[in-house]
C-alpha cells in the first residue's frame, strides 16, 4: 500500500511537473507573439508616419513646382499633385486628396480674367494635360471605359467651373459629366469630344472648333458661342436656351429635342421655331 501510495505521488509530482513546465512555455510562446505583435505595429506605425511625411514633403516640392518659370517643371509638379491624390484616395484620406485636386483646380482658374491675352503653346499642352489627368479619374469616365476603379476620384469634388482654357486643343477628348460653368475656352479645339450631359452654361467658346462633337443631352445655357463652328454636331437634347449663337456654323447638327429658347445674338423666334420644325423631337424637351 505504502508503496503504491509512493508510486502515485511520484506520478503526480510528475504530471504537476509537466503541466508546470508546459504551462511556462505556453506563456512565454504568448508573451513573445504578444511583444512580436506590438513590435509589428509600431513598425508600421513608423513606417506610416514616415510616408506620411514623405507625402507631405512632395506636396510642399509639387505645389512650388506649379509655380515655376517653367513649363516642364510645372508639368511636373502637376502630375505629382495627381499621384499625390491617388495614394491619399487609396488610404482613405479624402481632405488631403480633395487638397491636391482644389490646388490644380485652382491653377486651371489662373489666368481667367485676362484671358484675351492668351495662353502659350506650352502653357496650353499643360492645361490640357491636367484636364485629361482630372477627367480620367473621375468615377463617370472609368465607368464608361470599364477601367479598374481603386484610384476613382468619385467622391472628390472635380468641378472645373470658371477655368482658363483659351485655344486649348481638346481634340477627342473623352469629357462626358464634366463641369465646365463659366469656363474660357475661346477658339479651343473641341471637335470629335465627347461632352454627352456636360455642364457649360455660361462658358465661353466664341470661335470654338467643335466640328462632330458629341454633346447629346449637355447644358450650354447662356453660353457665348459666337462663331463656333459647330457643323455636324450631336446637340440631341442639349439646353441652348439664352445662348448666343450669332456668327456659329450649325451645317448638319443634330438638333431633335434641342431646348433653342431665348437665343441671343440676334436669331429670332421665327428661325428657332423653324429649326424646332425641322428637327422634330420626339417628346418635347424639359426646360
Amino acid at each position: 500500500m505504502a508503496t503504491l501510495l509512493a508510486g502515485s505521488a511520484v506520478a503526480l509530482a510528475a504530471v504537476v511537473t509537466f503541466l508546470s513546465g508546459w504551462l511556462t512555455r505556453k506563456l512565454d510562446r504568448e508573451h513573445f507573439r504578444s511583444a512580436r505583435e506590438v513590435e509589428r505595429q509600431q513598425f508600421e506605425a513608423n513606417e506610416n508616419a514616415e510616408r506620411e511625411r514623405d507625402r507631405r514633403d512632395r506636396y510642399a516640392t509639387h505645389s512650388a513646382q506649379l509655380g515655376h518659370e517653367s513649363s516642364a517643371v510645372r508639368l511636373a509638379g502637376a502630375y505629382g499633385l495627381g499621384a499625390l491624390a491617388d495614394e491619399w484616395v487609396r488610404t482613405d484620406q479624402g481632405t488631403d486628396a480633395q487638397t491636391s485636386v482644389d490646388l490644380l483646380r485652382a491653377y486651371l482658374r489662373m489666368g481667367v480674367d485676362d484671358g484675351s491675352v492668351g495662353l502659350s503653346a506650352r502653357e496650353r499642352e499643360l492645361r490640357k494635360a491636367v484636364v485629361e489627368a482630372i477627367a480620367r479619374r473621375t468615377d463617370w469616365w472609368l465607368r464608361s471605359v470599364g477601367a479598374d476603379a481603386k484610384d476613382v476620384w468619385g467622391h472628390l469634388d472635380t468641378d472645373l467651373s470658371d477655368s482658363c482654357l483659351v485655344s486649348i486643343d481638346l481634340y477627342r477628348a473623352h469629357l462626358a459629366g464634366i463641369t465646365l460653368s463659366g469656363a474660357d475656352l475661346s477658339g479651343a479645339v473641341l471637335s470629335r469630344a465627347d461632352l454627352e450631359n456636360g455642364i457649360l452654361d455660361r462658358a465661353i467658346l466664341v470661335n470654338a472648333k467643335c466640328t462632330g462633337i458629341y454633346a447629346r443631352g449637355a447644358d450650354f445655357e447662356n453660353a457665348d458661342l459666337r462663331g463656333a463652328d459647330l457643323r455636324y454636331a450631336n446637340l440631341t437634347e442639349a439646353n441652348l436656351s439664352g445662348a448666343d449663337l450669332r456668327g456659329a456654323d450649325l451645317t448638319g447638327a443634330q438638333l431633335n429635342g434641342t431646348c433653342l429658347e431665348g437665343l441671343r445674338g440676334g436669331m429670332s423666334t421665327g428661325y428657332a421655331r423653324r429649326w424646332r420644325d425641322k428637327f422634330k423631337p420626339a417628346r418635347e424637351p424639359v426646360h
